[in-house]
């Protein structure tokens, strides 16, 4: 089992990584978005979080494909898993 201090940091670091792809989303940054989505495929599942290993894998495909309503779609799912962990977070 991973430490809970280990998760909060985790977590606060998917925090930090969801409000630069909000960032990136806007200025059309697909590659930051890319660079995001392939970090969160990798780490996801090791850290206890097999969605967030797909929504990443998500991401990077959409950042690829530059598909504007798609990647608005995967960061309302990650807004959504954020809520959903921000006990964790504090």
């Amino acid at each position: 089992m991973i430490d809970q201090e280990v998760l909060k940091k985790y977590v606060t670091r998917r925090q930090e990584d969801f409000e630069k792809c909000l960032l990136a989303f806007a200025k059309r940054n697909y590659a930051d978005i890319e660079m995001i989505g392939h970090k969160m495929k990798g780490n996801g599942t090791t850290f206890g979080f097999p969605e967030l290993s797909e929504l990443g894998e998500s991401l990077e495909n959409g950042a690829v494909a530059k598909d504007h309503d798609l990647l608005k779609l995967k960061l309302d799912e990650f807004k959504v898993w954020l809520s959903g962990k921000s006990s964790l977070a504090h």
